[in-house]
């Protein structure tokens, strides 16, 4: 298990303080907002390096950007975080992309099968990502960046210099400002506002043999129910383990979770190197969710709410009207099923 840490924003940042797990950001902690930095003072936004291939335009570089105020955002597909800033991604690139903005959304993946040009090409068609995508399947950019988080964002004036950055969701409003301040005409600002989640929920969890899994590499265990610690997974039944996944070893595996949120989504694939479809029956409080509750991947079926795994992605398998403590369970109807993560919503 990886206890999240607390960090400082570096300078220009527009969010003073975050919490984050070991890489992807979780919330904004509302702080004093940081001004822009002054130019004298910002650095030349390195190159994109190591990129593939590109999504919605033409090659881009930052040479070739230069006049034009540049946001670099990076992102995985199977972020949850990421995905919840998408609306305001959208509604920059809308406002702003005629005045002078253009977003970079820099796609640099966590796990292995966020390299596949055939997934993430899926992703922004099915998420409706509409601005510049880059592919960064090596991390050449994240790492010109020097980036640790998703997602993150970094803001480039005309004259190719960083002049804030933002770590994580939320913080819209004083994002749009920094923007809005480097455009030479910002016109009038957008009328949509959105708030990030706030409140205590439960942080991200990992379950492969990297992140403090249970199963080590390579090795087949049989786990007895059993209670656990809260906010910690439990696993059921014979499970194999590799670095980024555990994956049910035979019929009836279950992973269990006792949580805190309102929405909950998990990180999973089909057997490795296959596409056959599997179902995994979810299960609330160990009885079918019931309708109010399934998220958009959970399907009823004589009774029993399952999702069905038919690609490595990211499925929002619970909701509610509000945040609480609940318990959940998914179940494998045959071996394969893969689990990466779990990761909350308020």
């Amino acid at each position: 298990m990886i206890a999240a840490v607390s960090a400082a924003v570096v300078v220009g940042s527009v969010g003073v303080a975050l919490v984050v797990g070991p890489e992807r950001a979780a919330r904004i902690v509302r702080g004093d907002p940081a001004d822009v930095v002054a130019p004298e003072d910002a650095s030349p936004a390195p190159e994109l390096a190591g990129i593939t291939e590109w999504l919605n335009s033409p090659p881009l570089t930052m040479a070739s950007l230069r006049g034009r105020v540049v946001m670099v955002d990076f992102w995985t597909y199977s972020c949850i975080n990421c995905r919840r800033t998408f609306p305001f991604l959208r509604a920059l690139h809308e406002t702003y992309g005629p005045r002078g903005l253009t977003i970079v959304g820099v796609h640099s993946p966590e796990f292995d099968f966020e390299k596949s040009p055939e997934n993430v090409e899926r992703a922004v068609r099915s998420l409706d990502v509409t601005w510049p995508v880059a592919m960064d399947p090596d991390k050449a950019t994240w790492d010109a960046y020097r980036n640790r988080y998703w997602p993150a964002d970094y803001i480039v004036d005309t004259n190719g210099l960083v002049r804030a950055t933002h770590i994580g969701e939320g913080d819209e409003e004083e994002v749009e400002d920094v923007i809005r301040s480097l455009l030479p005409d910002p016109g009038p600002s957008r009328a949509a506002r959105s708030d990030a989640s706030s409140g205590r929920l439960t942080p991200e969890r990992y379950l492969g043999y990297s992140r403090g899994g249970l199963v080590a590499d390579g090795s087949t265990r049989t786990f007895a129910d059993a209670p656990g610690e809260p906010d910690e997974v439990r696993l059921t039944g014979t499970f194999t383990g590799a670095l980024e996944w555990v994956s049910a070893a035979a019929p009836g595996a279950t992973v269990t979770l006792d949580y805190t949120a309102r929405d909950v989504y998990s990180v999973m694939a089909p057997p490795a190197g296959t596409a056959t479809p599997q179902r995994v029956e979810v299960l609330l409080g160990g009885a079918p969710v019931p309708a109010g509750r399934r998220g958009a991947s959970v399907v009823e079926e004589g009774g029993r709410t399952y999702v069905v795994v038919a690609a490595d992605d990211l499925y929002h398998v619970l909701t509610g009207p509000r945040s609480g403590r609940d318990r959940i369970a998914l179940r494998a109807e045959r071996a394969g099923v893969r689990w990466f993560t779990f990761t909350f919503g308020g």
